[in-house]
């Protein structure tokens, strides 16, 4: 509107001038008002139409999906099998090992993938092609979730729902926490695998750790951060309550049959071995729309299983 005004005040001020041709008059005036309309409608600011949008990851998947926005997937990486739906979309590789022609082929305008996204050189192939490229923070973590829905939200015109969505997160894992179903925490490890000849266990700031104590229980390693090898050391230090894998790891383990044949654990009495519980991959580590609903689900089944 004071764009507009400008214009009008303009107009006026010009017909005034006798020296003004009229030809130029009119061309000039006209422009103006023409501008003033066009920034009257478009509010300033306003976002980039995104129609085409590539997930590089299963957890940003998720949060499109709950935001209402699926229309604008038009494929994702391998780990995106949630909602089922998402199965159906053009797939461009594991997000660690991306196909540049696979994600070109789809022609998106926006890219969207945490830090684990890669190789590095086909992101800066997509942003040097002029492919829109968001890559998102994946620390694990209550806020650093609700921070990447509320990005997304943002990103693609969703802010509403991207909120209503936060809320009732933080409101759910509020009370699940002052909650907890135990009065003394359990202790819990977790052992993550991709077959018998990689087994590694989850210390302090990993996404399995962080899940344990978001649960209110006690994650079994407390001496180092990140993924370690499991060595039968690690099991002698001190009683553990229930083991957690991910559902993937103990098919990839042979079940858990197979489980209590590994190094270290082949030595515990049958008598005394920990209940062994696990999670759907996505839904354990995540952190997306359903950290909620996990962490629901990682109380009960810790309760169900301590000893």
């Amino acid at each position: 509107m004071p764009f507009i005004l400008y214009g009008y005040m303009h107009i006026l001020k010009m017909r005034s001038n006798p020296f003004l041709p009229l030809g130029n008059f009119n061309y000039r005036c006209y422009s103006l008002l023409i501008a003033g309309l066009l920034f009257s409608i478009i509010p300033l600011g306003a976002k980039e139409n995104t129609k085409r949008i590539v997930s590089l990851s299963g957890s940003l998947t998720e949060i499109i999906y709950s935001l209402g926005a699926q229309n604008l997937l038009v494929g994702t990486d391998t780990t995106s099998y949630f909602p089922e739906q998402a199965n159906q979309l053009p797939k461009v590789g594991y997000q660690r090992s991306l196909s540049l022609e696979g994600i070109l082929s789809l022609k998106p305008d926006l890219v969207l993938g945490t830090e684990e996204a890669g190789p590095p050189e086909t992101l800066d192939r997509l942003k040097k092609l002029g492919i829109k490229v968001l890559i998102h923070d994946s620390k694990p973590g209550l806020q650093s979730t609700l921070d990447r829905i509320q990005l997304i939200g943002e990103t693609i015109g969703e802010t509403k729902v991207a909120q209503e969505i936060i809320d009732r997160i933080h409101k759910n894992v509020i009370t699940l926490q002052k909650n907890t179903p135990w009065k003394i925490k359990p202790k819990v490890l977790m052992v993550f695998s991709r077959g018998r000849n990689m087994i590694v266990v989850a210390g302090k700031e990993t996404s399995g750790s962080a899940m344990i104590e978001l649960a209110g229980a006690e994650n079994y390693i407390s001496e180092f951060s990140g993924f370690k090898p499991l060595t039968p050391e690690i099991l002698l230090k001190n009683k553990m309550d229930v083991i957690l894998l991910t559902d993937m790891s103990l098919k990839a383990l042979g079940g858990k049959k197979e489980f209590w044949k590994l190094p270290g654990f082949q030595a515990i009495p049958e008598s005394k071995r920990p209940n062994i519980i696990t999670m759907d991959d996505l839904l354990l580590l995540g952190f997306s729309s359903r950290l909620d609903s996990a962490l629901e689900e990682l109380q009960i089944k810790i309760k169900k299983s301590s000893k």
